[in-house]
């Protein structure tokens, strides 16, 4: 995530310069990859002027996000839409605020992301599919044309999802699952062809 920010600086020099973290786990003032932390979440409010990047993007962590993002206080626009420059992005495409696209991730004609979605590296979303707000795409993920992901969904590393299929809203995709048919909100699927594990 930094590094993208930071490439997206080199070449866009009005893109701001990351300060450091917010984060509830570490305490305040340690150093991580050369930047420290600057409190807590609940400390954005002491940051009004700044720019924010959402990094939340685990597994575990993924269904706490729309809250972690309501914690901070935020407006919408304080939150930076960030494509890293390594990516290959259609000029058809839309992103709401706080998207986060990087290296080696390619968007595909007319698709539509929501705010707050992370596409992690070599991800790759093609051709008019629709991805709703804080929707988390681990590395490697691979949506064919016409694929909607619902809200605060999680499809894991090297999934793959075929044309026009549905995800559900909170539904979480495993590690490699090839997803064949429309997956109902709220239940973990797994598997070649990926099948309903249980419910999240």
């Amino acid at each position: 995530m930094l590094e993208a920010l930071r490439r997206a600086r080199n070449a866009d020099p009005s893109t701001p310069e990351a300060r450091g973290f917010l984060d509830d786990a570490i305490p305040q003032g340690n150093i991580v990859d050369g930047l420290p932390v600057l409190g807590p979440i609940a400390a954005a409010k002491d940051f009004a002027d700044d720019c924010f990047v959402n990094a939340i993007g685990s597994p575990t962590s993924y269904p706490a996000k729309p809250g972690i993002v309501a914690r901070t206080g935020a407006p919408a626009d304080a939150f930076l839409t960030i494509l890293d420059p390594r990516a290959t992005i259609s000029a058809s495409a839309r992103f709401g605020r706080g998207t986060v696209v990087l290296a080696n991730g390619a968007v595909g004609a007319a698709a539509r992301l929501g705010s707050h979605i992370m596409a992690l590296q070599n991800c790759v979303i093609s051709h008019d599919s629709v991805i709703e707000d804080f929707a988390v795409l681990a590395t490697g993920a691979l949506l064919s044309g016409g694929v909607r992901i619902g809200r605060n969904a999680y499809l894991g590393s090297g999934c793959r999802v075929r044309e026009g299929v549905r995800i559900g809203e909170g539904a979480l995709i495993g590690i490699g699952a090839v997803v064949l048919k429309d997956v109902p909100p709220g239940e973990v699927w797994v598997g070649n062809p990926a099948r309903r594990l249980r419910s999240v």
